[in-house]
């Protein structure tokens, strides 16, 4: 093995989804609802992802992402991922 080999790629960004894996799965994500509702505006489902991307490739805690990092706070990271296990497990 080269030292090449262990070196990561210099255009590889291991906190984001990458876009051609997004591209592919991006219909597989509830859509959010426009307008008529009271309350905040529901998280984008992209930038949830990313948050959890990152969780799972750290292994950090889930209070230990910061807000301003993914414009998601950490309890909707949780709630969506705990979430979105949940319906993979029902319709498996």
């Amino acid at each position: 093995m080269t030292p090449e080999d262990s070196e990561k790629p210099a255009n590889v960004d291991y906190f984001q989804v990458p876009k051609p894996l997004w591209k592919r799965i991006r219909k597989l994500f509830p859509v959010a609802v426009q307008g008529g509702r009271r309350g905040r505006p529901s998280a984008d489902n992209r930038a949830v992802l990313n948050g959890i991307w990152y969780v799972l490739w750290t292994g950090c805690q889930w209070k230990a992402v910061h807000k301003t990092w993914f414009g998601v706070c950490s309890s909707v990271l949780h709630e969506r991922f705990k979430r979105w296990q949940q319906t993979a497990a029902r319709t498996l």
